[in-house]
């Protein structure tokens, strides 16, 4: 059972970290990959939820990097 547990909440975090990771908000961005420091860890899906996927939180690194070079 706790093998299921896991299984769903990564399939969670994956959803989440999918949903968002093309966006243009800085702030939705910073939170997929937790860099929210102000914004108490809660049970959103969506905080952190790119961190166990290596390879997405490169790509919403990236895509960060991007829109703060356009500022």
């Amino acid at each position: 059972m706790p093998d299921d547990v896991e299984k769903c909440d990564r399939a969670i975090h994956a959803a989440a970290c999918l949903d968002r990771i093309d966006g243009k908000n800085l702030s939705q961005l910073k939170e997929l990959i937790a860099e929210q420091p102000d914004k108490p860890k809660s049970n959103d899906p969506y905080v952190g939820a790119c961190l166990p996927f290596p390879d997405l939180s490169k790509k919403v690194k990236a895509n960060i990097a991007g829109l703060e070079g356009q500022r």
